[in-house]
């Protein structure tokens, strides 16, 4: 008979699993989880706003570096003319001068006397000219920044500075590099992963390497001391911070916007590095609490534990193994009493199994005192099925299967008339239609008893063919049971082997030389090799004499 499922016991620790998984959620993972989730939106809120503050401190700063920038050249500027007023210097004193006092020079370098002539030092440059409020500016001592460029042309910016010598007076005008005030020479960089557009009367001035056209243009839009957000051509974020720069008391020009941008990723980037940090700490407490509380459970369950193996154990019939448990508490004392269940319920278990054994070995007694002829055949046809089997290495269930059914696989020959079991002669084809019903008439006697009703396909089918010439359903290949195949060959090799009224028994060489010449045909092709391995092995003599007539 089969084996059982020990459902309860699987079913007992799944429950008390589920409610130390809730209880578990309840008191540690849920006011984790919020209390990680609380602290995950704060944080996120102050990086965030300290990533937008540090990128206005750093437009800040090339702001500030800009306009020190241009402070150095109006007072190289200041220094230079003043020269200028004195006594003129040789020119390769003046070209020595510009070099120590310009890095880089100049494109426009004109010195403009209010009397005398004009003496250029570079390019030319046309001042454009200037209004009342400008001339009183340079007047007071003061650096005056200039547009000269034209609407059409490139933007052009020029820095005027009015000199007052002891022997002469003018203005030194020099051309404005916006790449080298900005720090877009490679001279001073910008900070790390930014670049900038600065702005001015609606035009743009300058722009880093690599910012696109569009993306320029689309920084024209953004007002001064403002935050906002642009995306570049290739789709990706940018995070904006634009500062003004004032130049109205300085320079008496209109002021400047300085846009800073930078990758949103990178700007986020101190963001993603904490929430990967905090996730990981998060996740890691999780896993401790975890591990300390069932830890702690799994030592208070192992005693359950122990008896719900014992249960399984007991439940597929394996009675030598006792439960073990020293909790020195109730388990303990269930623990000894299911013990003495388990001894109880063997000896039980082995009477009712002899009882079973001996039950089926009356019937197949009964079945063979049916004719003189088949004395002892069941007994013979189960050993030898069960032999094969082993060397097969089927479960052991079929081999119990094997062991049981192969007694009473003939138990429908008790409804055959003796007359056609004990015919010493060719029976008709009536007489072969009525002893091959005896396969049938066996299922209908097994069929009531549902302990029995594993073994029915061994009754019914230990004469079908591997070829489907067999009876009574015709049945081939793997459609038969195993079962029926391994007692089929064990069943024909005993009936060939004994005496018959009809016939003697064949010689074991005989017997075997057909049984493998059946092989694919008659029977199944695997269940013959096993037999064939048995008999080689363990037949002696005439074994050999198998082999040589092999």
């Amino acid at each position: 008979m089969g084996g059982h499922r020990a459902g309860p016991p699987d079913g007992l620790r799944s429950r008390v699993a589920r409610r130390v998984a809730v209880l578990f959620v309840a008191c540690a993972i849920v006011p984790m989880a919020g209390l990680a989730v609380v602290t995950w939106l704060r944080t996120s809120d102050y990086l965030g706003r300290e990533a937008r503050a540090r990128l206005g401190y750093d437009a800040k700063t090339v702001m500030m570096e800009a306009l020190g920038r241009l402070d150095l050249r109006a007072g190289a500027l200041h220094t230079f003319g003043t020269a200028l007023t004195g006594d003129p210097p040789p020119a390769d004193v003046i070209e020595a001068r510009i070099d120590d006092l310009f890095t880089p020079r100049p494109a426009v370098l004109t010195w403009i006397p209010d009397d005398g002539p004009v003496r250029h030092f570079g390019l030319g440059a046309d001042v454009p000219p200037l209004s009342a409020d400008q001339e009183a500016w340079l007047a007071r001592g003061l650096p005056l920044l200039v547009q000269a460029g034209t609407a059409d042309g490139p933007p052009r910016d020029l820095l005027v500075v009015g000199i007052a010598g002891p022997r002469q007076r003018g203005r030194l005008v020099a051309s404005v590099s916006y790449a080298r005030l900005f720090g877009l020479d490679d001279q001073d960089p910008l900070p790390p992963d930014s670049s900038i557009c600065v702005q001015a009367r609606g035009r743009t001035l300058v722009c880093s390497d690599g910012v696109a056209p569009e993306l320029a243009a689309a920084s024209l839009a953004i007002g001064p001391d403002q935050d906002a957000t642009l995306t570049d051509p290739s789709g990706a974020r940018l995070t904006v911070r634009s500062r003004s720069l004032p130049l109205q008391v300085g320079y008496g020009a209109d002021p400047w916007t300085l846009v800073l941008m930078r990758p949103e990723a990178v700007v986020t980037a101190p963001l993603r590095a904490f929430l990967r940090d905090f996730w990981w700490v998060t996740v890691l407490s999780l896993l401790v609490v975890s591990l300390l509380t069932l830890t702690q459970v799994k030592r208070q369950m192992r005693p359950l534990a122990a008896l719900m193996d014992a249960t399984r154990r007991l439940a597929r019939r394996q009675f030598s193994t006792p439960v073990r448990i020293t909790s020195g508490d109730e388990f303990e004392a269930l623990g000894e009493a299911f013990n003495q269940l388990t001894r109880e319920l063997k000896h039980q278990f082995e009477e009712l199994e002899a009882f079973s054994i001996g039950t089926l070995e009356a019937l197949a007694r009964s079945i063979d005192a049916k004719s003189p002829w088949t004395a002892g055949h069941s007994g013979r046809v189960t050993e030898l099925a069960v032999r094969i089997a082993a060397e097969m290495a089927l479960p052991e269930v079929e081999i119990v299967q094997l062991r049981r059914g192969g007694l009473i696989h003939d138990i429908g020959k008790l409804a055959t008339p003796p007359g056609i079991l004990d015919k010493a002669g060719r029976l008709t084809a009536e007489e072969e239609t009525i002893i091959r019903q005896h396969t049938e008439q066996g299922v209908h006697i097994l069929e009531p008893i549902p302990a029995f009703r594993p073994l029915l396909p061994i009754v019914a089918e230990h004469h079908e063919r591997w070829d489907g010439s067999g009876y009574p359903r015709g049945l081939a290949g793997t459609a038969i049971a195993r079962t029926a195949r391994v007692l089929a060959v064990a069943d024909v090799f005993d009936a060939m082997r004994s005496d018959r009224p009809y016939r003697p028994g064949l010689p074991l060489a005989n017997v075997v030389a057909m049984i493998q010449a059946a092989s694919g045909t008659h029977f199944d092709p695997e269940v013959v090799a096993a037999f064939l391995r048995l008999i080689r092995r363990e037949s002696g003599a005439d074994a050999t004499a198998f082999d040589r007539s092999a």
